[in-house]
């Protein structure tokens, strides 16, 4: 082998080494459960998934402001809850709504609560 073919094969296995690399370091956000608003399910099914569990949370009068403005995020019918919550029984509320419109497995709960 000649030397620059010994070199143009080192300058493919260094690049192909880093598009291995730099693939699999790069993770989709809801591959690791970490949705953001921007991941808004836009479908029909994702939207009114996310507007029945929001009318639910805002016709509850007992909730606080902070419980009312958890984020809501569906993407392909899965739920994730983000944001705080004044207290305890606020989130375990939150949740158990989330869960009996999404299904127990479909809800991922980032809910705290405020010291």
């Amino acid at each position: 082998m000649t030397t620059t073919n010994r070199r143009t094969n080192l300058n493919l296995i260094a690049f192909l080494f880093l598009v291995l690399t730099f693939s699999l370091s790069t993770v989709k956000t809801e591959e690791l459960g970490a949705r953001t608003a921007a991941d808004q399910g836009m479908n029909q099914v994702d939207t009114d998934l996310s507007a029945k569990i929001r009318r639910e949370i805002m016709a509850n009068d007992e909730l606080s402001t902070s419980a009312k403005n958890v984020q809501i995020i569906v993407y392909s019918g899965k739920v994730d809850l983000k944001g705080s919550v004044d207290k305890a029984w606020e989130k375990k509320w939150i949740e158990k709504e989330a869960i009996r419109e999404a299904g127990l497995k479909n809800v991922n709960s980032e809910l705290s609560i405020k010291n």
